[in-house]
């Protein structure tokens, strides 16, 4: 007994609700793997603004350099809310990362200062 449709009919079928799987299941992985690249950037960034907030530099330079880091290497999204924070005893930086008008994620980075670092090597640079 044969289809309705016909050999070539479902052949088309086939490959077209194939085609449809595969471009969604390619769409998909290429978006997690970009917003997986967005999370590392932005923990990656929050840690620089940190260590730019725990230097000389304005909160304002910093927040500058933060923003456009992120610009450069996230095309798609953007900082929606950014709150760089300096106290005597902690720099912190608090950000929010949106893509189309929606907050996706959150990231918190925060160190006591002063900066403590190469410790393993006996080197203190923050006293220098």
């Amino acid at each position: 007994m044969s289809s309705p449709l016909g050999s070539r009919g479902s052949v088309t079928v086939e490959a077209t609700l194939s085609m449809s799987l595969l471009i969604t299941m390619i769409s998909g992985g290429l978006t997690l793997t970009y917003l997986c690249f967005a999370h590392v950037w932005l923990e990656r960034a929050s840690y620089e603004a940190v260590i730019c907030l725990s230097t000389r530099a304005s909160q304002a330079a910093c927040d500058r350099k933060l923003r456009a880091e992120v610009g450069r290497a996230l095309p798609f999204g953007q900082i929606s809310d950014v709150n760089l924070n300096r106290r005597p005893d902690l720099a912190s930086v608090k950000l929010q990362f949106s893509l189309g008008g929606k907050p996706l994620f959150e990231q918190r980075n925060s160190r006591a200062l002063p900066l403590r670092l190469g410790l393993g090597l006996g080197l203190n640079y923050a006293s220098h």
